[in-house]
């Protein structure tokens, strides 16, 4: 089906249609890969160094390495945290023993383990099982997943796709994004067994008309989201940063409603005019002033927007 629907659109390319973009959706594998591996692809296919996840700090891994380790002990033993300082992180493996008869419970320490913040050095007083499963764990943890990998898709969708279906995972990118989309498809193609189908879509007016009644309903259900978020919204008990990113995610979401709705002709007064009033709302909310007309929006914002409506041709 994929195959004749390819055909089908690149026969009306052939024929002088002009193509749209393309419908995408993507199958990942179990995927494990290091920070510089990654890093190393995302520079090498040309894609946007802002998608890279960020890279697993070795503190980080090791508490996830020790904790991965625990729920696959021995019965009868135990990890448990001695102490964290600034410079250290100490565990103790103990085997647990109970005393029926005095119904209690005895503890032996078998070894202790530390981990060095600093030079990312693990040490025990005595290697065995356990100590070398947590230093195998901790390289481990330490490589992006399949976790990471989505994300990078799913991030660089949020600015230049829009959904198709109510629950995602099926999305139409515009062509003017077509060299990132084609950059991020090689990126996550070569950092595992994955797969991303891209399906032309050329223009004819049944699929400008459908897709825009369908890019409509994804944007009124994001902005119905927000809105929905703004109506739990508590100023004294988030964090400032996150506040940020709420007023950004405004001017992001506008500058895709003008993008689509330009793209696939579709009335976008309605949608733009809720999420202006939901902004004033935030902003009243967080004691902002209102952002004048002539003012420039906040860099994060503008970068942002800036992502949606470029052109990856050079206009």
């Amino acid at each position: 089906m994929f195959d004749r629907l390819r055909a089908i659109h690149e026969g009306l390319e052939a024929a002088g249609g002009t193509r749209m973009g393309a419908v995408l959706w993507w199958a990942l594998a179990n995927n494990r890969i290091s920070h510089e591996r990654l890093a190393d692809l995302v520079d090498q296919h040309g894609l946007d160094r802002e998608l890279l996840p960020k890279e697993i700090k070795p503190a980080g891994a090791f508490r996830r390495a020790w904790r991965h380790a625990a729920r696959e002990l021995p019965p009868g033993q135990l990890l448990r945290p001695i102490v964290e300082t600034p410079d250290e992180i100490v565990l103790g493996l103990v085997r647990e023993d109970s005393d029926g008869k005095r119904r209690e419970l005895d503890y032996e320490l078998i070894t202790r383990v530390s981990f060095r913040k600093d030079t990312a050095e693990i040490k025990e007083d005595v290697e065995n099982a356990v100590t070398q499963r947590i230093r195998a764990l901790h390289r481990h943890h330490q490589e992006h997943t399949t976790t990471d990998i989505r994300g990078m898709i799913t991030s660089f969708l949020s600015e230049k796709g829009v959904p198709l279906r109510s629950n995602g995972g099926v999305y139409f990118v515009p062509e003017r994004f077509g060299r990132s989309l084609d950059a991020l498809c090689r990126v996550v193609e070569s950092a595992g067994h994955n797969q991303l189908f891209r399906l032309p879509i050329v223009e004819t007016p049944e699929t400008t008309q459908t897709l825009g009644v369908v890019a409509e309903r994804s944007l009124e259900e994001e902005v119905r989201q927000l809105q929905a978020e703004l109506d739990r919204f508590d100023a004294d008990r988030t964090r400032p940063a996150t506040l940020e990113r709420r007023v950004e995610d405004f001017e992001t979401l506008r500058g895709r409603v003008r993008l689509f709705s330009s793209l696939l002709s579709f009335e976008a007064t309605g949608l733009t005019s809720r999420i202006d009033a939901a902004q004033r709302t935030l902003r009243d909310q967080l004691g902002l002033q209102e952002v004048e007309p002539e003012h420039k929006p906040t860099p994060n914002a503008a970068r942002r927007a800036e992502a949606v409506l470029a052109s990856d041709v050079g206009f």
